[in-house]
């Protein structure tokens, strides 16, 4: 469900980038990383440790610019 709200998200973006001309290319750039995440094979077993990789690497996307500048802003 994740991935498919990134990928609708992305051609928004995209369209957006296309249609207007605003410059949206780092968070489309920061979604595709998300994206990619989501695109690794993962076990299905209760792993904590794989369980807490994906979270480190998901938060290490999210925390840093441009998504962390517009975090601290909605806060």
């Amino acid at each position: 469900m994740a991935y498919a709200a990134i990928t609708c998200l992305m051609r928004t973006i995209h369209q957006s980038m296309e249609l207007a001309g605003c410059d949206f290319q780092p968070f489309y750039e920061k979604l595709e990383c998300l994206r990619a995440i989501l695109e690794k094979p993962c076990k299905t077993t209760d792993d904590l440790e794989a369980s807490t990789s994906l979270e480190a690497e998901i938060t290490d996307i999210v925390e840093a610019p441009p998504f962390g500048l517009e975090l601290l802003a909605i806060s």
